[in-house]
């Protein structure tokens, strides 16, 4: 595996470990549970993570398809990557942001059918970019909604990303939940 191929992977995996880690943190009879205001419980926010997640590697899928048709050049640096892509911005929660009506909690799933939505679209990532390694991901451009046009190296990252800043919110959310009474609000 290219290195920079490895890097994500690892990046992926750290991420997934911490959302994990998050959510045990908050008692499993707490976990649908709004801390209030219209904000998400902790199910919310894993539902939140399948839909995009999902979107995400779908949109990856068909834009790394129409790369290769057109002649996808070799990755030719073998340097670390994250250090020097901008994705701090993703998991900085000073900076909130409103998810699209399409990545809104719905459903009230439960918490298994959730962890097994979000290792789906993991490990659909996963193949992904297994079937990309060695490709210069750099020069394939899709739009994000909020931060503008993103390589395909970046967008891999956004995922883990994405999941950190998530799970920082699931830590908020079982800190302000540790003194309130249960209730099982799913939002």
């Amino acid at each position: 595996m290219h290195p920079r191929y490895q890097e994500i992977v690892d990046h992926l995996d750290r991420h997934r470990a911490e959302l994990r880690a998050a959510v045990d943190s908050v008692p499993a009879e707490r976990r649908a549970t709004s801390p209030g205001d219209g904000q998400w419980s902790v199910l919310g926010v894993l539902e939140h993570l399948a839909i995009v997640e999902g979107r995400v590697g779908t949109l990856i899928e068909k834009n790394l398809s129409d790369a290769r048709v057109a002649g996808l050049s070799p990755e030719v640096d073998e340097g670390p990557l994250l250090a020097s892509l901008n994705i701090r911005m993703f998991s900085d929660r000073t900076r909130k942001i409103k998810a699209s009506d399409a990545a809104q909690p719905k459903s009230g799933r439960e918490i298994d059918e959730l962890w097994q939505a979000l290792d789906d679209s993991l490990n659909h990532i996963r193949r992904l970019l297994a079937s990309a390694d060695g490709m210069r991901l750099s020069d394939v451009m899709m739009p994000h909604p909020v931060f503008g046009p993103l390589d395909l190296y970046t967008w891999f990252a956004f995922i883990g990303s994405h999941e950190g800043r998530h799970a920082a919110q699931i830590r908020e959310i079982g800190a302000t939940l540790a003194g309130s009474p249960t209730s099982t609000a799913r939002v």
